[in-house]
């Protein structure tokens, strides 16, 4: 049981007495079930406990598989609950994004499902996003899991964009989590349980501990660092400038600065990396010998690296050598699109 009480999606499936379990297999559940496989994976292989590394990377494959192959709608292009009959379900709720957050889809399921979620008819507009689609009949009862927005769920479906690199839908859900968020805690200093998708009102709890999910996905939009991204800081495309400062990861300090004009990024109030406009960075790694990340941008950047020391460095962009030089920083550009910037350090020089 995922913790969506009285979603529409349950108002339909019978219950089986001998196993204990709604007559359906769940999207949400299955989503998250095969997220906790892989993030045990993913720890066991930190620990190097290669067994139990093997055996949960093995049942996240199988639940992934089982989920493409089940619970996917061709004809809809979105994955759907499935009824032990084989019929699907026809409820779309906001957790049917959970396939993102745990990498079930390819990127061309994901694209259809992006689809349904930029739909304004179904879940994109001015409050987003309601956890079953406005298309429903039960949409209109706006209380709890019929209707309403939820910060767990908006923060799992963000993670999830950032997951498949749809960083401008990303930001925009981000924004309107925080703005959603702000306009209740400026006016009535409240931190609601979840919010009204017709209005934006707040409902239920006046303080839940979950309604700063909203305001942290403002935070991480900056940011962030993910078992999926890594070191991840940026904007794709800001519609303002903003800035944050001393957060703390891997034993170091980081500000950040975002804006149209540029990305700035300092470690320990010395700045190490620049750009001349927007762009963002995913598995950001900075050390003496190497510098690594993945950039994407819209349009052509310049990007400016400081380093640690002097000395002969080699530059390499999406696995080609662009330059060997010498000095203590490089100035270079990147087209728009992604791609994989790597920096070593081939001799250290007075």
């Amino acid at each position: 049981e995922s913790g969506q009480d009285d979603l529409p999606n349950w108002d339909d499936a019978p219950f089986s007495q001998d196993t204990g379990t709604l007559i359906m297999n769940c999207i949400d559940l299955n989503s998250l079930f095969a997220l906790d496989t892989w993030c045990l994976a993913e720890i066991a292989n930190i620990l190097n406990k290669r067994d139990d590394y093997n055996n949960y990377f093995s049942e996240y494959e199988t639940i992934k598989e089982l989920i493409n192959k089940h619970l996917w709608d061709e004809r809809e292009g979105f994955y759907f609950d499935r009824y032990w009959n084989g019929r699907f379900s026809t409820k779309k709720a906001a957790s049917n994004f959970y396939p993102l957050l745990a990498g079930i889809p390819d990127k061309t399921r994901a694209l259809r499902m992006i689809r349904h979620l930029l739909n304004p008819e179904e879940f994109w507009g001015e409050f987003v996003i309601p956890t079953i689609s406005r298309d429903d009949p039960a949409y209109k009862d706006q209380q709890r899991w019929r209707g309403t927005i939820w910060p767990p769920t908006n923060y799992l479906i963000y993670q999830g964009l950032k997951a498949y690199h749809f960083d401008a839908i990303a930001s925009e859900l981000a924004r309107k989590s925080a703005d959603l968020f702000l306009r209740t805690w400026d006016n009535f200093q409240l931190c609601p349980e979840y919010f009204d998708s017709r209005t934006g009102e707040a409902g239920g709890q006046r303080y839940q501990s979950w309604g700063s999910l909203f305001a942290l996905i403002a935070l991480e939009e900056y940011l962030d660092f993910t078992p999926w991204e890594g070191f991840r800081f940026g904007m794709i495309d800001p519609d303002k400038k903003g800035k944050l400062s001393r957060i703390y990861i891997q034993d170091r300090h980081y500000d950040v600065e975002v804006s149209s004009s540029g990305v700035r990024l300092k470690e320990e109030d010395k700045e190490i990396l620049r750009t001349g406009g927007s762009a963002v960075f995913r598995h950001f790694l900075y050390s003496e010998n190497e510098i690594s990340f993945e950039v994407m941008t819209l349009e052509r950047r310049k990007i400016k690296v400081q380093f640690l020391i002097k000395g002969k460095y080699e530059l390499l962009v999406d696995g080609e050598t662009k330059k060997v030089f010498k000095g203590k920083s490089v100035k270079f550009k990147v087209p728009a699109g992604e791609h994989s910037v790597l920096i070593l350090l081939l001799e250290k020089q007075d």
